[in-house]
């Protein structure tokens, strides 16, 4: 971990907007960082559409396209549940 970027806003929007701008600005030199990943996942309209559902699981396809998945869908097909004993 070489840093940590906290931001607020009054409402989530306001705080997104606020990380956009403070990612888009943040300059790190000499190593790579998360920044594109995070702002691909800020700017994607599935995140902003995930209101307070925060627990997600982010992933990528072999073209670099990125899939939000709340936890809850998963465990409503049981992908998350403990096996019957």
């Amino acid at each position: 971990l070489v840093g940590k970027l906290i931001v607020w806003g009054r409402d989530r929007p306001t705080a997104i907007a606020r990380m956009l701008r403070a990612l888009r600005e943040f300059r790190i030199e000499g190593i790579k960082t998360t920044i594109p990943a995070d702002l691909a996942i800020l700017e994607h309209p599935d995140f902003a559409a995930l209101g307070r559902d925060l627990a997600t699981l982010v992933f990528t396809d072999d073209q670099g396209r990125l899939e939000l998945i709340r936890l809850s869908q998963l465990e409503s097909i049981n992908v998350l549940k403990e096996p019957a004993a």
